[in-house]
């Protein structure tokens, strides 16, 4: 078994440009939207086992922005694998989510509101692979992962939206994996 904890702080010296951007004093009239002076944490906390042919992973963050101008967000992952010779067949699941944050119902606090919300996460991943060892130092992996995102998620939404696509898609990928 290995345990693993961790933690990372990061201070903002400066503002970060929201009235230039919006054009209007958004951190002003919403002071909560200032970064400067506040700090970030990210805290996380994992497992991992190894053990023969089963190996297990997890971990767990969290993100305190220490600002209104990005939303706060828990994740986490777990991942199973089982060794067959060459072949490692695995499955596992992602989650993300952030909260929104309630603003002042006036105009600066929709501005606020808007900004906040192009930090928003909230989707989650069930994928499944496998790992061949072709060789020493050269590996092949195959995955799908089928991705639910909301709507309101900044991933895997953007800016675009596509009439008719609900934020569900599958992806296949295949990697080669090399050391030199």
């Amino acid at each position: 078994w290995q345990f693993r904890i961790g933690q990372t702080r990061v201070r903002f010296d400066k503002e970060i440009p929201i009235n230039q951007f919006t054009g209007v004093d958004v951190i002003g009239h919403v002071p909560e939207m200032s970064v400067a002076g506040t700090w970030t944490r990210y805290d996380s906390l994992g497992l991992a086992y190894d053990n023969g042919p089963f190996q297990f992973q997890a971990m767990l963050s969290r993100i305190d922005q220490g600002s209104a101008a990005f939303e706060d967000a828990r994740s986490g992952y777990a991942i199973a694998s089982y060794r067959t010779g060459a072949v490692t067949p695995y499955v596992g699941y992602s989650r993300t989510k952030s909260d929104p944050i309630d603003f002042p119902a006036t105009f600066y606090g929709a501005v606020a509101h808007q900004l906040s919300a192009a930090t928003h996460a909230d989707q989650h991943t069930w994928f499944l692979g496998a790992r061949w060892d072709v060789a020493k130092n050269l590996d092949l992996k195959a995955q799908i992962d089928r991705i639910d995102g909301k709507p309101s998620s900044v991933f895997p939404y953007r800016e675009e939206k596509v009439p008719g696509w609900d934020g569900k898609m599958t992806v296949f990928s295949l990697a080669l994996d090399f050391v030199f």
